[in-house]
């Protein structure tokens, strides 16, 4: 058993994921999540995974970063295109590689509402780990998610929304801040 190869696996879905960019009103953002020691606030988070072990510092720290790509909804079957394209490179990489440490989840389409991994890195020599994740929003608006995790993962709520979270303070992406009743 060896590592996943996160930068193998990056650059066979790289001309994919360089295709929605020429959508309009397609945009990318950097994912910079951060929890340090001593740091709890479950109510933060729409999903924990904690990771005990013998290479972790078991201190529940965890940062996260990586790629948000978000495609507006007029793109349905773009995104659609897409998300097909992705799953079967996922799906063609880790059949050519049984000897790597993942976890690869089939679903047919865009999951809604409920962020899902297509793939999940695993890297057994350390507390590292990597996601592409998929999720179609409320507003039919499409996000893929690259994330290069060090520790616990902690996803926090509105993530399609934040420039960075880090120990409970959010930074809002340009026209996401949340309302003042919110």
């Amino acid at each position: 058993m060896q590592p996943f190869d996160t930068v193998a696996f990056n650059s066979r879905i790289q001309p994919v994921l360089k295709q929605l960019k020429k959508l309009k009103g397609a945009k990318t953002y950097p994912v910079y999540w951060r929890h340090d020691e001593g740091f709890k606030n479950d109510d933060d988070f729409v999903r924990l995974i904690s990771f005990q072990s013998e290479n972790s510092d078991n201190k529940h720290t965890g940062l996260t970063t990586g790629i948000h790509y978000f495609i507006p909804s007029q793109h349905k079957d773009e995104a659609q295109a897409i998300y097909r394209q992705l799953d079967s490179l996922a799906y063609d990489y880790v059949n050519s590689h049984p000897n790597q440490f993942y976890s690869y989840n089939y679903t047919r389409r865009f999951p809604y509402l409920n962020l899902k991994d297509i793939v999940t890195g695993h890297n057994f020599k350390d507390d590292k780990e990597y996601y592409l994740s998929c999720m179609c929003d409320r507003d039919g608006n499409f996000h893929i998610l690259t994330l290069n995790n060090k520790g616990e993962l902690w996803i926090p709520r509105d993530w399609q929304k934040l420039k960075s979270y880090i120990n409970g303070k959010r930074i809002y992406l340009k026209g996401m801040e949340p309302k003042k009743d919110e």
